[in-house]
């Protein structure tokens, strides 16, 4: 039932971004503003408690004017000079309402192993000042996918700034070649302190908990591997 779910979500969405996509942009009847901006933002942390000289890291950027963007986002991690996990998303995002995008395109992951997704997504900026994205992948097998994300930015100062996070993991099927059970597999939430030096440099500590969950989580215990982790990372956000 979940998968029939997750389908039939996927090609709502799909058909509805189509849709909305083809539609000209509210302001098309005014003087469009031509002006190209631009945007990266990347977080690296180092995790103080792992003795396998743990690396995380996360990156996003962007290229367009205020209806359409190219985006590009990249998440992974490197334990003794190994990529343990590592995906980036080549993204078309366009304005379909004030503070919120549609967005299509392709994400590769490169570890742990090689695989393709389409993309079919939404973010922006949620009631009281969340960042919110949802995404469905599809591979080339047909095996769907989805991610839930929500964070928000509490100021303790004009510099100090506090971010609780969370982020949910969904398959619509069981993926044995990837140890992936059907359900939500796993969730990982936490919490980032940083001081923003300038706004273009932020050293941070952040407190982070994995864990899997249903089925995946069963298929990790029967794989002797842990089903959860936690992480204390130091590190740097870059703005530029």
């Amino acid at each position: 039932m979940l998968r029939l779910a997750i389908l039939a979500a996927g090609r709502g969405c799909l058909l509805l971004l189509i849709a909305v996509m083809a539609l000209p942009s509210a302001g098309s009847a005014q003087i469009k503003d031509k002006q190209i901006f631009a945007g990266t933002t990347i977080e690296a942390g180092w995790d103080a408690i792992d003795r396998r000289a743990s690396m995380r890291w996360e990156g996003a950027g962007w290229i367009g004017n205020d209806t359409h963007k190219f985006r590009w986002k990249s998440e992974g991690e490197l334990k003794r000079s190994t990529l343990e996990e590592a995906e980036i998303q080549a993204l078309y995002s366009r304005r379909i309402a004030p503070f919120f995008d549609a967005q299509v395109g392709i994400r590769y992951d490169f570890s742990p192993r090689g695989a393709t997704y389409a993309v079919i997504g939404i973010e922006g900026l949620a009631p009281q000042w969340f960042e919110v994205g949802a995404a469905l992948f599809i591979d080339h097998s047909g095996n769907v996918s989805a991610r839930l994300e929500a964070e928000r930015d509490l100021l303790i100062t004009q510099r100090l700034i506090l971010k609780p996070f969370i982020e949910l993991n969904f398959s619509a099927n069981d993926v044995a070649r990837r140890s992936i059970g059907a359900g939500l597999t796993d969730i990982e939430t936490g919490v980032q302190l940083r001081y923003e030096v300038r706004r273009e440099f932020a050293p941070f500590v952040e407190f982070r908990y994995t864990r899997l969950v249903g089925k995946t989580s069963h298929l990790a215990s029967a794989d002797g591997e842990s089903k959860q982790d936690l992480s204390v990372l130091l590190g740097v956000k870059l703005a530029f």
